[in-house]
């Protein structure tokens, strides 16, 4: 079927999650015919199996052979089988809202596990979260990183280390975060505005078609509303790009050249319009694309600055 598909079917694998051997032989037998992913719950504990941070390592073969295949863990939101809830009788309009926080729990959890750093090939994609709240969740991400640390540095200093608990950490969770970790954009109007505050490689659109979240029949119109003020190479890294190189998709040159510039693309005519409503925006004109970079410059110097920042606190013990 895969090969029928003439790429457009890309398989994404369940594996046996109850045994781990078992999980293993699927990843490798799946990945010689096509996969390019796995299927991964958010939080393994809710499901009664071991958690990311058991202390026996027991997913380790599992993310090993993937993450040696080239094959991310996916995880979506809702695949713990819970739902966030106050109490038993709160609305389930309040748990769809909190849905995202499941996700947060998951990024938070799988870098301070220091699975990453046991396992640099391996990646992860966050499914149907969005990603507003992830610059937030970063900065305290590194804030609680470098509390810890330099409790831990003070403790050594005084010969009691061992009274201190410390992470597995060997740099900043935002560090993590950008080599490992990839989020995505689906109807976010909010999220689109903090695209400046984080790697745009490391972020990817998603329709989520066909669940009540979806964006569709007016992805292309949407989509090219909220990236308007980004250029039209950006767009094609968000749209395209960025999903290739993380799942080692084969380039298709026809739709790569129109999605980069054609002016009969959806969204980029969509981006067009928006950007003519809101003149004081970048230009987001196909020409704009040449050269250009695959983040803004405002990412890039406030991501440097903020993780400067943290990387000073951590070094000295002091805040900058």
């Amino acid at each position: 079927m895969v090969r029928r598909g003439t790429g457009r079917l890309i398989p994404l694998v369940i594996v046996p999650l109850w045994d781990v051997d078992l999980a293993c032989r699927e990843i490798e037998r799946t990945a010689a015919k096509g996969a390019k992913a796995f299927t991964f719950p958010e939080n393994p504990y809710k499901l009664v199996l071991p958690s990311i941070y058991d202390k026996d390592k027991h997913w380790e073969p599992l993310l090993r052979m993937a993450a040696g295949l080239g094959m991310p863990a996916c995880t979506h939101i809702g695949s713990s089988s819970t739902l966030p809830q106050s109490s038993p009788d709160a609305s389930i309009e309040a748990a769809l809202t909190l849905l995202p926080i499941n996700l947060m729990t998951t990024m938070i959890d799988w870098i301070f596990s220091g699975v990453f750093i046991r396992i640099p090939e391996l990646t992860l994609c966050l499914s149907e979260g969005g990603f507003g709240w992830i610059p937030c969740a970063l900065e305290r991400c590194d804030h609680s990183f470098h509390q810890r640390e330099s409790a831990f540095l003070r403790a050594r200093k005084n010969g009691l280390e061992h009274l201190v608990d410390h992470h597995d950490l060997d740099r900043l969770p935002s560090d993590v975060f950008a080599d490992h970790v990839f989020a995505c954009l689906l109807d976010e109007p909010f999220g689109a505005t903090v695209l400046d505050r984080m790697p745009l490689a490391n972020v990817m659109v998603e329709v989520d078609y066909p669940h009540a979240d979806t964006s569709w029949p007016g992805s292309p119109k949407l989509i090219g509303e909220q990236l308007s003020s980004l250029t039209a190479q950006q767009r094609y890294e968000l749209l395209e790009g960025n999903a290739r190189r993380v799942f080692d998709l084969e380039p298709s040159v026809g739709r790569r050249r129109r999605h980069r510039g054609s002016r009969d693309c959806p969204i980029t005519q969509s981006a067009s319009r928006a950007h003519a409503c809101h003149p004081g925006a970048p230009s987001a004109s196909p020409g704009a694309s040449a050269g250009a970079s695959t983040s803004p410059a405002p990412a890039a110097s406030f991501w440097a600055s903020r993780r400067a920042s943290s990387r000073n606190e951590v070094a000295t013990g002091h805040p900058a």
